[in-house]
């Protein structure tokens, strides 16, 4: 029996990924959505692009073997991140979710781990 999400955001009866990748960028948020996101799916992997302000990231997140670092300039946007990213890595999981660093914000209410359940 193939498992299904439960998650309230997704037409009920879909089938669960076999992996997801999350790419997303970190400047001054402090990415605390990560360990939870990488703890509640063992077969998500988390491709960080950090501009190296703020808060650095807790090293159990950034040695997590489930965890690529990459750097991102600070003058260029997230979507450089996103880019590169598709040009880099483009069919790593069965599906690629293009996240903001920060959990959530005016324009997305629904927190990251949420997202990806």
């Amino acid at each position: 029996m193939t498992p299904v999400i439960t998650s309230p955001l997704v037409k009920a009866g879909t089938p669960k990924a076999d992996s997801i990748d999350v790419v997303t960028t970190k400047h001054l948020e402090t990415l605390s959505w990560v360990g939870p996101v990488l703890g509640d799916n063992p077969k998500t992997h988390i491709f960080i692009y950090e501009t190296g302000a703020g808060v650095p990231l807790p090293r159990a997140v950034a040695q997590h073997p489930r965890v690529t670092l990459r750097t991102k300039p600070p003058e260029r946007d997230p979507f450089f991140s996103f880019f590169d990213h598709a040009a880099r890595d483009s069919g790593g999981g069965d599906y690629t979710l293009f996240v903001h660093g920060h959990d959530t914000h005016y324009h997305r209410q629904t927190p990251t781990r949420r997202l990806v359940e």
